[in-house]
This record gives structure tokens, sequence and C-alpha cells, in this order.
């Protein structure tokens, strides 16, 4: 489904509704080199921090 603009449709659209819902802050989380992040870039979004999680599906 690359280059058939799906991802910028479906940031456009949700941004409009959280427009329309009085947001005035939208921000994504992304993995860091996720491939869409010149996307991302081209739409007014910017780096703001990086951090690292860590998940674990067994008992500690």
């Amino acid at each position: 489904m690359r280059g058939r603009g799906v991802a910028q449709s479906m940031v456009v659209a949700l941004a409009d509704r959280a427009r329309l819902a009085g947001c005035d802050l939208l921000y994504l989380v992304t993995r860091l080199l996720d491939t869409p992040q010149e996307l991302y870039r081209k739409m007014g979004f910017g780096d703001q921090f990086c951090f690292d999680s860590f998940l674990s599906s067994r008992s500690l």
C-alpha cells in the first residue's frame, strides 16, 4: 500500500477531527526509524524527544 497516500489521508482526517473537537495540540508517537518519518515532517510534525521502551511477555 505504499505510495498511495493512505497514511497522509489518515493523519489529515484525524487532525481535522481533533481540531473540530477543540484540540490545539496534535502529536504522533512513532518508532525512531519508522518509514513515513519524512512524510510526518512534510506535514509539519517535528522531532521533540526520543525514548526507549522495553516490553516483556513473561512474568518477572
